[in-house]
């Protein structure tokens, strides 16, 4: 066993569902642990920032440059600006003799691979000036990077170590599919199918967030097939030379390995579940001094085009990591850029960012603003969340639903006599284990369940025909009370009819007319003293006639209330 390389794993730690290890040293001798994911409080998780630096270049050492950089613990450097020193730290720092292997190995891309075959966007961003060893850090710089596995990038190692992972899962099926695109000059250029009149455009839905609309996409059956759409990719770049680096990458490179794996639900095994993962690779164009570079028009163009973007993305970052301003406006619509990568830096996936620099003294000021603008990025806080097929993941929640009500439903019906166990419980318990508690009560008790069910149902009838009962009964006292109405009703027409007889015959119509038909129980003035017999008799008659009216009425009222 090498002493320098040996991990050992103490513990596992969960993380939102993920699970990450922690590894402790063997020896004190060897390179530096992997960093891990971070376990934080629920605001999320932090981006993962490691440093690369560079050796010094030949044209460097032949201008006689210096080292500025002073190595101190495994995650921290030190800056020389002549008396001052500034100090800055990060997850790792790998050194000018770190190699490709070790930067793959110790940067936890290999955790970020597992998570996006777990449904997990995942990132990897190289950040850093003209020069600094971003693109030899991700695809390696010479042309034969695609036929010596020694020198891959580390695109080309996490592709093979991608279906590595796919050989070790069983009863899963993958699908993965790549494009590669640039930007270059603000405009979206398919590196697959390019044409150098042909622009992407860039779309947006509630659904996909920002994509290129129309970017052709190779479905990847095997690693040598995934090789040849990276390097047809990384072929048609768009590169030039100058001041700074004889092979500039002057386009921002996005590589993006879309898996869809296919898993049974493990509540449900005749469901599958589709989760939807992303490894992005993006390797950024240089930021660099216009004043350093060659003067002519169209390289003076590309660095415009290029620190507008990146500018854009700094602010997005710095923005961001403040706390204060987090929660604000959010400049992603102002560059391509940004929009594409907005999904991913805003927290719903996961990010590493690879920050490459130069220890010479002559890029002191480029060198300072890349470590700043990755301390910034380490306060950026993730909640990355698995990416499941939209339908697929409502019918599963539906099933999930309609499965506990069921298993709720049952267990009540079972225990209407004997409640032992809660609802909260039900819900709580296993699906096998509640079901072995519905066979082992409905066999101790089944007769006196059904007995008690029988009672109930009784009881039910019995209810229902006696409310029949006194719904017939109030119908035909209804009927009965209609029928004395209507005779009430003639009854008062022919007392109404007699009434006005009797006035007609007194010849006191008008004074009557007067009283609203109604007959005043004096007698009329000019019977007082003239033709008093005929008189009396009038009011004798006319008061017996409508005391009786009115003792009929008061019976007929008292009878019908």
């Amino acid at each position: 066993m090498s002493l320098g390389k040996s991990w050992h794993k103490i513990s596992i730690l969960q993380v939102d569902g993920i699970t990450g290890e922690i590894f402790t040293m063997v020896s004190n001798q060897g390179q530096t642990p992997p960093p891990q994911i971070k376990s934080t409080d629920d605001e999320g998780d932090k981006i993962t920032v490691v440093l690369r630096v560079r050796p010094l270049t030949p044209t460097e050492i032949s201008r006689k440059d210096s080292n500025i950089i002073t190595f101190q613990d495994r995650g921290s450097l030190l800056i020389n600006q002549g008396h001052n020193q500034k100090k800055f730290s990060f997850d790792a720092v790998f050194k000018p003799e770190a190699d490709q292997e070790v930067v793959f190995e110790e940067s936890g891309i290999k955790k970020l691979i597992q998570m996006a075959v777990e449904g997990y966007s995942c990132l990897v961003l190289a950040y850093g000036q003209t020069g600094s060893g971003k693109t030899h850090t991700m695809v390696g710089s010479s042309t034969q990077a695609f036929l010596k596995t020694d020198i891959f990038g580390v695109v080309q190692r996490a592709i093979r170590y991608l279906f590595s992972v796919f050989e070790q899962q069983v009863n899963i099926e993958y699908t993965v599919k790549a494009s590669h695109a640039e930007i270059y000059n603000e405009q979206i250029i398919d590196l697959l199918n390019p044409q150098p009149w042909r622009h992407l455009a860039l779309r947006w839905s509630k659904k996909k967030n920002f994509y290129v609309e129309n970017l052709f996409q190779v479905e990847c059956e095997s690693v040598n097939k995934l090789l040849s759409v990276l390097e047809e990719g990384s072929r048609n770049r768009h590169v030039g030379s100058h001041r700074a680096n004889e092979l500039s990458s002057r386009s921002h490179a996005i590589f993006t390995i879309s898996i869809a794996s296919k898993i049974r639900d493990p509540t449900d095994s005749s469901l599958w579940l589709t989760r939807k993962g992303k490894l992005i690779f993006t390797d950024l164009a240089g930021s660099e001094k216009v004043r350093n570079s060659c003067l002519s028009e169209d390289i003076l163009t590309e660095s415009n085009s290029i620190n507008k973007s990146l500018l854009v993305l700094g602010k997005c970052i710095s923005s961001l990591g403040d706390p204060k301003k987090k929660y604000g406006h959010i400049p992603y619509r102002d560059s391509k850029l940004t929009k594409l990568l907005s999904e991913s830096l805003s927290g719903a996936g996961v990010v590493l960012l690879i920050a490459c620099i130069t220890p010479s003294s002559y890029s002191v000021t480029e060198t300072i603003n890349t470590l700043r603008y990755s301390t910034r990025a380490k306060c950026i806080l993730t909640k990355p969340v698995v990416a499941f097929d939209p339908r697929e993941k409502y019918i599963g929640t539906l099933k999930k639903e309609l499965q506990i009500l069921r298993n709720e439903n049952q267990y009540l019906k079972t225990q209407l006599s004997f409640p032992t166990v809660s609802q909260n419980q039900v819900q709580s318990k296993d699906k096998q284990t509640i079901t072995e508690q519905l066979k082992q009560d409905s066999q101790m008790t089944p007769k006196l369940v059904e007995s008690s069910l029988y009672e109930m149902l009784q009881e039910y009838m019995v209810e229902n025909e006696s409310l029949r009962s006194e719904n017939r009964q109030l119908y035909q006292e209804n009927g009965g009370l209609l029928q004395e109405q209507k005779q009430l009703y003639k009854e008062n027409e022919t007392f109404l009819y007699q009434l006005e007889q009797l006035e007609r015959m007194s010849g006191m119509a008008m004074y009557a007319n007067q009283k609203d038909r109604w007959p005043s129980y004096q007698t009329p003035p000019q019977l007082t003293n003239s033709n008093e017999r005929f008189g009396a008799g009038y009011k004798t008659k006319a008061t017996t006639t409508y005391g009786q009216i009115l003792l009929k009425f008061s019976t007929k009222d008292c009878e019908k209330n």
